[in-house]
């Protein structure tokens, strides 16, 4: 009976739990009024958010579509100047064709009539180059002269005129004359000042120099006395970067000077290679080969260095060769091969010589370059980059005894013949 009213008891009570005659049922359902409005803010961040991206977006569409309508506009302007091209292209090419024409008739008139089929018209380039003198003003009296009387002369064509020898559309080329040269220069103007072409002016006639009037210049003795008089023809136009590029050039190039080996009498021929290892990283086991100088009447001697003692003419093939030659050249050991080039040696052609490597000379060599254009010492005994000098540069020589064939080859330079 016990157990059957503590039964009742918990079924009530268990009820009474869930009932709205509970006060804690009205508390929790007065905090779920709060969920809508949670809600609705939670809608209100996320469409504010999406009108700000469509706002951005918009912005770019608006950006994207002036840009579209400006790449449009050009490209509807190249296709106009492609057409005008063309035009122009169509209009000079029926000019041309109609000068050559008018140019054929009149050799007809001025040539003999046995002449004037035979010696053809000049070939009909394939493609049309721009004749600067048809554009260029010179801007002397002696060039309006000549335009006038021109301009006076009659044309057979009415195409040939200047309104329709006109030069491209857009381009308008101009003279403008510096201040100390007065030379002739070809300038492109801006789309905005482009206006109307020009027409064509006439090739200024000049008269051309006699004989008396030109002079010759004298043959260098070496490629070096070359190089300085070209050098020494810019004058005070060379800027400071070219000089001093000059002088290195210069430095580079063969001296011939007379000196002396053991009281004997000699032409010593020094040749400074600048940046050394660059060079013959450069060249990759070629030869390394002086501009040609002049000794003892001789003609056309060079000096040959070569990177490795083996005169390997091909090079390094694989990479690992490749490393290896950079390595020696810029580190070192370098042993190297110098030698004497002597294409034309008179009788009895042989010269007694010594080779220098830096302060190191060898020799003397004793060779018959009748047999052998080339000759030289194979083995220096040294490492040559250790005469290497600060500027990084390296100077080797050879040193021509004034014996045997270099004696008769003075004396062939100054007129007399060899005993």
């Amino acid at each position: 009976m016990d157990a059957v009213m503590e039964l009742a008891t918990e079924t009530q009570a268990e009820a009474g739990e869930g009932s709205p005659k509970d006060p804690a049922w009205w508390s929790a359902a007065a905090g779920l009024s709060d969920v809508p409005q949670d809600l609705n803010s939670i809608h209100a961040a996320n469409a504010t958010c999406a009108a700000f991206h469509a706002d951005v977006a918009a912005k770019h569409a608006a950006s994207l579509a002036q840009w579209v309508q400006y790449l449009w506009t050009q490209i509807a302007s190249l296709q106009n100047k492609i057409f005008e091209l063309e035009d122009w292209k169509k209009k000079t090419l029926d000019d041309m064709s109609k000068l050559r024409f008018e140019h054929k008739l009149l050799r007809r008139k001025l040539m003999p009539d046995d002449q004037g089929e035979d010696a053809g018209l000049p070939v009909k380039a394939r493609s049309l180059p721009l004749l600067l003198a048809e554009h260029v003003d010179s801007g002397d009296s002696t060039s309006r002269s000549t335009k006038k009387s021109k301009a006076a002369s009659p044309v057979s064509s009415p195409t040939s005129s200047p309104a329709s020898m006109r030069p491209p559309p857009g381009l308008d080329m101009m003279l403008e004359s510096s201040k100390d040269g007065g030379a002739k220069r070809v300038s492109f103007a801006p789309p905005a000042e482009a206006g109307a072409p020009a027409p064509p002016a006439a090739l200024p006639m000049v008269k051309p120099p006699s004989p008396k009037e030109v002079e010759l210049p004298t043959a260098p003795r070496s490629m070096s006395e070359l190089s300085l008089s070209e050098s020494a023809s810019l004058g005070s136009e060379t800027s400071p970067m070219s000089a001093a590029a000059l002088d290195e050039g210069l430095l580079e190039g063969v001296h011939v000077t007379p000196s002396t080996v053991d009281g004997a009498e000699c032409e010593s021929a020094e040749w400074r290679i600048g940046h050394l290892s660059t060079k013959l990283r450069g060249c990759m086991g070629r030869a390394l080969v002086s501009s040609p100088f002049t000794a003892w009447g001789m003609e056309d001697l060079r000096l040959m260095v070569f990177p490795e003692s083996r005169e390997v003419s091909h090079g390094p093939r694989s990479r690992r060769q490749k490393e290896l030659y950079a390595k020696k050249v810029s580190e070192g050991p370098l042993e190297g091969v110098l030698k004497l080039k002597v294409p034309d040696c008179p009788a009895p052609h042989v010269l007694e010589y010594y080779l220098k490597i830096g302060e190191i000379r060898k020799g003397p060599f004793n060779h018959n370059f009748a047999e052998s254009t080339v000759n030289g010492c194979v083995d220096f005994g040294i490492d040559w980059l250790k005469q290497v000098d600060a500027d990084h540069s390296l100077t080797v020589g050879v040193e021509i005894l004034c014996t045997g064939a270099a004696a008769n080859g003075v004396r062939a330079a100054d007129g007399g013949m060899p005993p």
